[in-house]
């Protein structure tokens, strides 16, 4: 499962993180679509805002299976 942060540099933290409804296959589709949809985001945000709060996002994915 991806986990997405929105992180501020001004701030020095992130906020709480958010967990992406799909499940990804592999690994490398998980990391790949953290990247993408960090960059949608990011593009569709203020730029100013960006800027001023020095925004970035930071993410994680983690297996569903239970041993």
């Amino acid at each position: 499962m991806l986990i997405i942060y929105a992180c501020s540099v001004i701030s020095d933290g992130c906020g709480v993180p958010l967990q992406s409804p799909k499940i990804y296959d592999t690994y490398q589709k998980c990391i790949v679509a953290g990247h993408k949809i960090s960059i949608n985001v990011l593009n569709n945000l203020d730029p100013d805002m960006v800027n001023q709060e020095q925004l970035f996002f930071a993410f994680s994915c983690q297996s569903t299976e239970t041993a």
